[in-house]
């Protein structure tokens, strides 16, 4: 959990367990992301021009409930002919 100051004598505790760190480059280019904020100053640090920003995770996909239904089973492919040898031809290509 993270501390944020709202005003005088006010603080909000945030979920800090949902952000990432994202290190830029100058041109606005991902250069990688970090899960510790310690990570992406050093790679700041290590790296002229770049620069780190929070970002959050998406939120979870939300599962849903879908009823099914069997239905009649696959219908099956015929038979194949097989042609027998004397009506075979070669494939020239």
């Amino acid at each position: 959990m993270g501390l944020k100051l709202r005003e005088k004598n006010e603080i909000e505790i945030r979920d800090t367990s949902d952000i990432y760190y994202v290190v830029l480059n100058e041109n606005g280019k991902v250069r990688c992301h970090c899960g510790e904020e310690q990570d992406a100053q050093m790679i700041v640090s290590m790296n002229p021009g770049c620069y780190y920003r929070i970002a959050h995770y998406p939120d979870p996909p939300k599962v849903i409930t879908v009823s099914s239904q069997e239905m009649e089973q696959d219908k099956q492919l015929n038979s194949q002919n097989i042609l027998p040898d004397r009506q075979q031809e070669p494939l020239n290509l």
